[in-house]
């Protein structure tokens, strides 16, 4: 997400009263996250085998999320966002492994082929409702208000965006696909609001993610993909649509890997 100052300069927001309404609705949202997402560990583990073992993969992922929200405060950690992204790099790294090794039934589960225009049809309309202009995207405009990035950071930025497309989807989406139905539905509206909630556990999100808008499209994105998966009965549509929705923050982290600073 791109941040702007009140002037529309490149740099980091001026603090205002928003801006401390935004960080106090952030606490809140971390609080609310952090108590689901208790529960949705313990719901994971009740249900044994894979989900316990991915439960554990989901409870390192919430510890990581408000360590690095401390982390997140002492910005004058040299390289400080690039070690937060190798953190959430890892438990993505961490849930696709339990994943492929566990073999689960619905791993091999593609679904219809309707479902695959549905994926990337969610994808685009989650793009659209965000606001991002293509026009805007392709001109590098956008990459320019948000200032110059190292490449290191490019490369692990991009590959959380890409990889945290499957591997959120088997994190908070895969327990929809689980039986019996009744341990299921729980597991995948607790996963569901956990989604939401893990996008503010860094201290730097909650002003940045703090408009309504934002929160309007999380809740958007998230029962999107638990729908496309109950639906489907599967995982590959959902994980589609929700790579197609990273793609212009990749294009843009890269067009700001090739700016040179000012």
């Amino acid at each position: 997400m791109i941040v702007l100052s009140r002037r529309g300069q490149r740099g980091n927001p001026t603090t205002t009263d928003a801006a401390t309404s935004g960080d106090r609705l952030g606490a809140t949202v971390r609080a609310v996250g952090l108590a689901i997402g208790v529960a949705y560990v313990i719901r994971l583990l009740s249900m044994g085998r894979y989900y316990a073992e991915l439960g554990g993969v989901v409870g390192a992922d919430c510890l990581a999320g408000l360590t690095l929200w401390r982390l997140g405060r002492i910005r004058s950690l040299p390289r400080a966002q690039l070690l937060e992204n190798i953190g959430y790099l890892t438990v993505f790294a961490l849930a696709i492994a339990v994943t492929v090794l566990a073999r689960p039934m619905w791993l091999a589960t593609a679904g219809a082929w309707p479902w695959y225009v549905a994926g990337p049809a969610v994808g685009f309309c989650l793009i659209w409702i965000s606001g991002l202009r293509p026009a805007a995207i392709a001109s590098g405009e956008l990459a320019f208000l948000a200032g110059s990035k190292p490449v290191a950071d490019t490369i692990v930025s991009s590959a959380i965006l890409l990889a945290g497309g499957a591997a959120e989807e088997l994190m908070f989406r895969s327990p929809a696909l689980a039986r019996p139905m009744s341990a299921a539905i729980q597991a995948a509206l607790m996963g569901a609001v956990l989604f939401v909630a893990r996008h503010h556990f860094p201290g730097w999100a909650s002003v940045r993610r703090s408009a309504a808008r934002i929160y309007a499209i999380e809740v958007a994105s998230s029962l999107a993909f638990v729908i496309l998966t109950i639906m489907s009965g599967s995982i590959y549509p959902a994980a589609v649509a929700h790579i197609i929705s990273n793609c212009p923050s990749v294009i843009i982290l890269i067009q700001r890997s090739r700016m040179k600073d000012s």
